[in-house]
């Protein structure tokens, strides 16, 4: 009778564990699977990824955050944006105008002068002709908003408080940015 009853502990303990690692590795195939149709389908819905990952996929962003001294526990959540705007602009010359290109392409075509101008963040392009200059403003740009949390005392080597919140805005071509309103609408409880 005792014997029988240990075994039948024994075995539903080994059922628990069982259910227990079942459960979690379900959770972790929604988790992947969630994150294989975001990069496929919609790249605006959110991913999660574990520590492992963040640091091998997204080591730019975790170098960004490393320069700030945060640690990933306290990141919230990361967006990345990439935006790209064209514009063409054609505008009439006025006046005496003296125009100083250095470093750049500059050449002229039977009454025509091109110019081309290329930097990290941008291309201008465009020809002047006809007492008018044509335009053409390629702009690039990728930023990173970071929402994390901090603790806002520290004594020695302890950090301690409520959690305060708080977001970074970085823009490849401009640097850090700040951030006007970082607001949060609470729940009716």
């Amino acid at each position: 009778m005792v014997r029988s009853l240990s075994i039948y502990i024994v075995l539903t303990a080994i059922v628990a564990l069982l259910l227990f690692l079942l459960m979690a590795e379900i959770k972790s195939n929604y988790r992947l699977k969630d994150n294989y149709s975001a990069l496929l389908s919609d790249i605006s819905l959110q991913q999660t990824v574990t520590n492992k990952e963040y640091k091998k996929l997204y080591s730019e962003i975790d170098r960004l955050t490393r320069e700030l001294g945060l640690k990933p526990k306290q990141i919230i959540q990361i967006v990345q944006t990439t935006y790209t705007i064209k514009d063409t602009v054609t505008f009439p010359l006025s006046g005496d105008t003296t125009y100083l290109v250095r470093n750049d392409t500059v050449f002229s075509i039977i009454d025509t002068l091109r110019f081309n101008i290329e930097r990290p963040c941008y291309k201008l392009s465009g020809w002047i002709y006809d007492s008018k200059i044509h335009e053409n403003l390629l702009l690039k740009d990728k930023t990173s908003v970071v929402i994390y949390r901090e603790r806002p005392n520290k004594l020695l080597f302890v950090k301690f408080g409520r959690w305060r919140y708080s977001a970074l805005f970085h823009s490849e071509c401009s640097g850090h940015m700040k951030v006007d309103n970082n607001i949060v609408i609470q729940k009716k409880r």
